[in-house]
């Protein structure tokens, strides 16, 4: 199996999720967890038997983080790599493994252009949206555990949520897939400055939708709300007793691996090996203004040589999410009619309805 990992450094917005089809899930369901009932039996682009993981050093180290393999192909994607994306540009990293074995690791372009530090295989990217089905991963953890379930009330976990009714109250599940009816925080908040929102919280988020009406019935249909998986994030830390960044940390990173990966908050500090984003306007790169201490929708930061872990997970090594966890997860949610949205836990599964 061929696998590339890229990241990149120039954005306009936060992208959309990783895109995949559903995954098969298991024919047993985990004692734990009624939630985690055998969800039907789509393929992932990545089917069959887990490939053997990469053998990657932990932590990632710049001095020795290059592997060019002597190979036509990983000569030509580097080559394209390097056109595209080398000199004083903003750039990307690129990871590319071939049946475990690592063929091309290498970064290209500038992580900051003021300073001129280069982008190595080691520097951590905010993934933004990206970063939700790792919040959807946190949340199946503690369902598989039994510590909740996705048919619980928001309220029951954030009493302070006025917002949706009695008789149609918003679930965990319909914050996964994006159809609780709860205004974006991003559309509610455009008209702040740079220190105003870089100074927002997960909690904050909860406050600015408390009270307001809902966009529309929850469940009656799918629209795209990062306020969904930064309340799921919240929902996270309460049960836990944990910031969401140390529950991440501690029932993931650490045991996957991934010593260089963070989920950034207030508690954080700064991001090592940080990649800055940039856009373009008027012909040149702009600094992208830098996300507050919300988690949840976004505000992972992670490497290729990191991620690749990540990936491995998903497809079971190790499995710290059960075959069925993962299977609802690539699984596309339905409204209330039964209309399937294409759109899992944090995952595309098929084409996007409209909104």
């Amino acid at each position: 199996m061929l696998a590339l990992l890229a990241l990149a450094s120039c954005e306009g917005s936060r992208p959309e999720d990783l895109g995949a089809r559903p995954a098969a899930a298991d024919a047993q369901t985990p004692s734990l967890a009624p939630d985690l009932a055998p969800a039907p039996a789509p393929t992932h682009p990545l089917d069959g038997a887990a490939p053997p993981a990469p053998d990657l050093p932990a932590p990632c180290d710049d001095k020795s983080s290059l592997v060019l393999e002597p190979d036509p192909r990983v000569a030509q994607a580097d080559a394209l790599l390097a056109k595209s994306f080398g000199g004083n540009q903003p750039g990307v990293a690129a990871l590319v493994i071939l049946g475990g074995k690592v063929l091309l690791k290498k970064g290209y372009g500038l992580a900051d252009l003021a300073t001129g530090a280069p982008i190595t295989p080691c520097s951590n990217f905010d993934l933004a949206s990206v970063s939700k089905h790792f919040t959807a991963a946190a949340v199946l953890l503690l369902v598989q555990e039994g510590k909740l379930s996705l048919e619980d009330p928001v309220k029951l976990h954030l009493p302070e949520l006025v917002a949706g009714s009695a008789a149609n109250p918003i679930r965990i599940r319909h914050l996964l897939h994006q159809t609780s009816g709860l205004a974006d925080y991003l559309v509610i908040t455009q008209s702040y400055t740079d220190a105003q929102f870089s100074a927002l919280t997960t909690e904050d988020v909860l406050a600015l939708v408390k009270s307001r009406p809902l966009d529309f019935a929850t469940g009656s249909t799918w629209a795209y709300s990062n306020t969904n998986y930064s309340l799921a994030a919240l929902i996270v830390e309460r049960v836990t007793k944990l910031p969401f960044s140390r529950f991440q940390r501690d029932r993931f990173f650490a045991p996957l691996g991934m010593q260089g990966t963070l989920a950034f908050d207030e508690s954080a500090g700064t991001v090592p090996r940080r990649v800055n984003g940039y856009y373009a306007a008027n012909g040149k790169f702009a600094f992208a203004r830098l996300d507050g201490f919300i988690d949840g929708d976004g505000n992972v930061f992670t490497s290729v040589h990191d991620l690749v872990r990540w990936e491995a997970m998903w497809r079971g090594s190790p499995a710290l999410l059960s075959a069925a966890s993962v299977g609802l997860a690539y699984t596309s949610g339905k409204t209330l009619n039964g209309v399937e949205t294409g759109y899992g836990f944090g995952w595309g599964s098929t084409a996007r309805p409209a909104s």
